[in-house]
């Protein structure tokens, strides 16, 4: 049997790994590794409260789920926690020797992986290359990209940009994006169980999900604080996901200090991947920097409102309202969504990903991608700029 790692650093990208893991889990023909680190870990902060998603990740049953024992500062800088991230991946893959490395998009434990992957001389591969965003992320999931040795895209339009940065296009595999799996398989959970279990008696809400822009520091304060004072006239209900841990993440729980008990706001540092689904399906709108209103919403043709530069040109989708982080944009973009009926459409797959990769990984050509990589060189044009 092959040995296979997956490397997830955060809630998010475990739900998009989760139906490869489960196929792959289910092979005869590959032992799956998962190795769960820095945003996976608990923490508490004053009164927001992370739980440890490593624990529910164990609850599916997986046979081997390793937990990194780093103990990471929640202050510390991008570098530092991406030189703790290969110090400790490194050893867990220098025990298991694994033939194959998994790791997912645009983040820094991910870089953390392309790098022990590509050093080591072990065949890695990342998902969803060739994706774009516009900030910080988007410079990583390239970085990543020129590290690995193959790459599974989401849609055409991403396998170009892949080529276009020099890897070979026998190398690249349009799968679709792997979170759509759940979503088209259609075995989501109904939407009273869910809102028993967290607690919701919203009869109409929307969902809130704002992230830090690590290259936007000095505007966190204000951003968040604009997005508060938006929502609060707005005068609907919210399910509020706390952000990630990124730097800069404790200023944006700061502001949501203003409104922490406020009975139209409801506060959640997680939620299981298929129950945020189900409660996203059935939102009137999601607003935010979320991936999730650039790639899911769509598909259940749900509004999205995305504001600022986190997810810049990743979809041109006439769904999305994309507005800067003003009162006056923000307040006319939830009017205009209000008001508004859509149809699903979808830029990023078939909900296949998981057969798809398994029939790639079974072939013989996979395995024998050279790790000895090389820039493509493509035609450029010799007439003059």
């Amino acid at each position: 049997m092959k040995k296979i790692i997956f490397l997830t650093g955060t809630r998010a990208d475990f739900g998009h790994l989760k139906s490869l893991i489960d196929i792959c889990e289910k092979s005869d023909l590959y032992e799956v590794f998962i190795f769960a680190t820095w945003q996976h870990k608990k923490i508490k902060l004053e009164k927001f409260h992370y739980i440890n998603t490593i624990d529910e990740i164990k609850k599916y049953g997986y046979k081997n789920v390793f937990e990194d024992k780093n103990k990471y500062d929640i202050n510390e800088t991008m570098d530092i926690i991406l030189s703790e991230i290969i110090q400790s991946f490194s050893n867990k893959v220098k025990k298991i020797k694994p033939d194959l490395i998994i790791i997912f998009s645009d983040r820094v434990e991910q870089l953390a992986g392309a790098i022990v992957g590509f050093l080591n001389n072990i065949l890695t591969v990342q998902i969803e290359a060739g994706d774009i965003s516009g900030t910080i992320d988007e410079s990583i999931r390239h970085a990543i990209t020129k590290l690995c040795h193959a790459h599974f895209v989401s849609n055409q339009i991403a396998k170009q940009r892949v080529i276009q940065m020099g890897e070979n296009e026998n190398n690249i595999f349009r799968i679709g994006t792997p979170g759509l799996d759940v979503i088209y398989k259609k075995n989501l959970p109904d939407l009273e169980s869910v809102k028993k279990r967290y607690g919701i008696f919203f009869k109409n809400y929307s969902i809130l999900s704002f992230h830090p822009v690590v290259t936007e520091q000095n505007q966190i304060v204000k951003q968040a604080n604009v997005l508060i004072d938006v929502i609060l006239k707005s005068k609907l209900n919210y399910i509020i996901i706390y952000p990630n841990r990124d730097h800069g993440f404790q200023l944006i729980l700061e502001a949501y200090k203003r409104v922490q008990y406020y009975q139209k706001m409801k506060f959640y540092s997680h939620l299981k991947f298929m129950d945020y689904l189900i409660l996203l399906k059935n939102a009137d709108f999601i607003i935010g920097n979320s991936s999730s209103g650039i790639i899911e919403a769509p598909c259940f043709a749900v509004p999205t409102i995305n504001i600022g530069t986190r997810q810049n040109n990743r979809s041109s989708n006439s769904n999305i309202i994309n507005c800067n982080i003003n009162k006056k944009d923000i307040l006319s973009a939830i009017k205009t969504v209000s008001n508004c009926e859509i149809e699903k459409t979808n830029e990023f797959g078939e909900g296949k990903s998981a057969e798809l990769f398994l029939k790639i990984l079974n072939s013989e050509k996979f395995w024998k991608i050279k790790k000895q990589k090389q820039f493509n060189q493509i035609k450029i044009s010799n007439g003059k700029n």
